[in-house]
């Protein structure tokens, strides 16, 4: 994209570009291949680290610390983010468990052998359950000592020492 045609979304995880001026075109044909080498722990790791984001973007939405920014999205960005919004308002955990299952069997990912339930299992089940019992932490501490005191938190528990989120406070 030409670098002052858009710029990216202020979000912890799946910040998206913004078109300031222009529009956006899609592209089709080709393949894209993620092909890592990286092993399973390397995997696991950064994955914990993503809940770690998700749970703060989550929080930090959930407490209006954060503007959506929708009014610049694609119409498909849109669609995604009203899909998500309807997913975050669902209870910790069945969430994870009706993702997976969704995956698995509704759109046939049982099909793709053991690896494929490896990454069902690990992306559409693991993943959810680790990012909502990070919320559910959260919320706990939250509750105990309150949103302004959030930044320690994540200071302390995760060494995340600046968020760009002005809290309240």
């Amino acid at each position: 994209w030409r670098p002052d045609a858009g710029r990216m979304e202020q979000r912890w995880m799946d910040e998206r570009l913004l078109i300031t001026r222009g529009r956006a075109e899609r592209l089709t044909g080709g393949d894209l291949v993620d092909a890592s080498l990286k092993d399973i722990g390397w995997w696991t790791d950064k994955h914990n680290g993503y809940a770690t984001r998700q749970m703060i973007d989550f929080i930090a939405r959930e407490h209006c610390l954060i503007d959506e920014e929708d009014g610049q999205l694609t119409a498909s960005a849109k669609k995604r983010r009203g899909l998500r919004k309807l997913y975050g308002g669902a209870p910790l955990y069945l969430r994870a468990v009706l993702y997976f299952l969704r995956r698995y069997f509704l759109l046939l990912g049982f099909l793709d052998g053991r690896l494929g339930f490896v990454w069902h299992f690990l992306h559409g089940f693991w993943f959810f359950v680790l990012m909502d019992a990070k919320i559910d932490e959260a919320r706990i501490w939250i509750a105990a000592n309150s949103i302004e005191e959030f930044p320690r938190y994540l200071a302390e528990r995760y060494g995340i020492a600046e968020t760009g989120i002005a809290w309240r406070g």
